[in-house]
This record gives structure tokens, C-alpha cells and sequence, in this order.
């Protein structure tokens, strides 16, 4: 294993996406099977070891961008069900949007704990990264959403809400990603 650099991934269905950027040309050898090989797995385009031909790569992208394309739209349904039954619920102010805050800092902790799962400790498989975190998550929450509705605030007279709105989101989804990341790690300790 001297001299490779960078991830090296110790399942066969993953894939090198970083050989396209040349990682793994500079050892002339495959990081996942430690073949040499000039014009193999690690050549141009990212295949895996297991020397998948264009179609294969092709398909398998296709995959995983129908992977987030479906974890988005699930995440997308689940934010507007969820903030607008929060919004319903918590009706603190005609003008406080609770439901996006809510949603927020539940999107963030479930983020973390996603984490855990799946990158830093590979209990959950790799291909569900496209699904639960890009696609289902990075919809869920809303960045766009919360900077509108804090801009909101302060164009409607309310620019003390608007400050509180921003701090408040901010140190609560990244308190609930670090609250989710410790918890994660704690459970699989």
C-alpha cells in the first residue's frame, strides 16, 4: 500500500470517481485491486476495478442520479407536509414561519446521524448516500426557503425577528448535526 494517496476503497462495487481526476495514475496501479495497469481501471474515465465498460459506468450513473432524483422528491413532499404542519401547530406569530426552522435543525440532526451511518462508519451502504443525503435531506431542508423568509422578516418591520431567525437556525441545526454525530458514534461504540 506505499505510495497511494488519497481514499482507498475496500468494496468492489464502489466507484473511483476520483481516478478521473488522475489520483491513482500518478502510482500506475488500481488502488482498489493494486493491478498496474496503463490503461485500465484507472485511465480516463472513473470504472471500477472490476474493468466496467462505458455502458456499465453510464448505467451505473444513471442509477444514482434516479437514486437522488427519488430521494429528492421524497425529501421535497416531506418538508412541505412537515413545515406546513408545523406552521399549523405552532402558530406563534401570523409572520413566524416555525415549519422551515423546525424543519431545518430535524433535517440537520438527521444529517448527522446519516453521517455516521453511512460515511464515517459504513454501517449503512454507500449507495444510500445519493439517496438519504443529497437527494431525500438536501431537499428536506432549505436554505433557500430560510434566507427568504429572514429577509421576510426584515422587510416587513421586524428586523429583531429577522436577527433571532438567523442565529436561531443557525446554532440549532449545527447544535442537532453535532448532538446527531456524538449520538451516532455513542450507539455504534
Amino acid at each position: 500500500r506505499a505510495g497511494v494517496s488519497g481514499p482507498v476503497h475496500k468494496r468492489e462495487w464502489e466507484i473511483h470517481l476520483f481516478c478521473a481526476a488522475g489520483e491513482a495514475n500518478r502510482h500506475s496501479f488500481c488502488p482498489e485491486c493494486q493491478r498496474r495497469d496503463t490503461v485500465g481501471c484507472c485511465s480516463i474515465s472513473p470504472i471500477c476495478c472490476r474493468r466496467r465498460q462505458p455502458d456499465a459506468i453510464m448505467a451505473s450513473l444513471g442509477f444514482t442520479l434516479s437514486v437522488v432524483a427519488v430521494g429528492g422528491a421524497v425529501g421535497a413532499v416531506a418538508r412541505f407536509t412537515l413545515s406546513g404542519w408545523f406552521n399549523r401547530v405552532f402558530d406563534v406569530h401570523h409572520t413566524v414561519y416555525i415549519g422551515t426552522l423546525l424543519v431545518n435543525v430535524i433535517g440537520s440532526f438527521l444529517m448527522g446521524l446519516v453521517y455516521v451511518y453511512i460515511v464515517e462508519r459504513e454501517v449503512w451502504h454507500p449507495e444510500l448516500k445519493g439517496l438519504m443525503m443529497v437527494g431525500m435531506l438536501g431537499a428536506f431542508t432549505t436554505f433557500s426557503s430560510f434566507s427568504l423568509e429572514a429577509i421576510n422578516f426584515f422587510e416587513r418591520g421586524h428586523p429583531w425577528l429577522s436577527v433571532c431567525y438567523v442565529l436561531g437556525s443557525v446554532f440549532l441545526c449545527l447544535g442537532a448535526v453535532v448532538l446527531a454525530i456524538n449520538l451516532a458514534r455513542f450507539l455504534l461504540s
